[in-house]
């Protein structure tokens, strides 16, 4: 669970720069849509996060079954 949080809060707050980096450089030029920018992020993290902690808990569980029949 904690690595899921890490990994998704990680890429969602690297959208948040993103956005505050282009809104930097567009506020005089063009209206910003912060959607165009964490919507994308929003399913990325999920997906992301989702297979970290699939991934550890897939190696945890093998470790776990390896180990049970030594």
């Amino acid at each position: 669970m904690v690595v899921w949080n890490v990994v998704f809060d990680y890429i969602i707050v690297m959208a948040g720069r993103r956005v505050v980096a282009a809104a930097g450089m567009a506020a005089a030029i063009v209206p910003l849509n912060i959607d165009e920018f964490m919507r994308p992020a929003l399913a990325r993290g999920l997906w992301i996060a989702t297979a970290a902690a699939a991934a550890i808990v897939i190696v945890g569980l093998t470790s776990v079954q390896l180990a049970r029949s030594r």
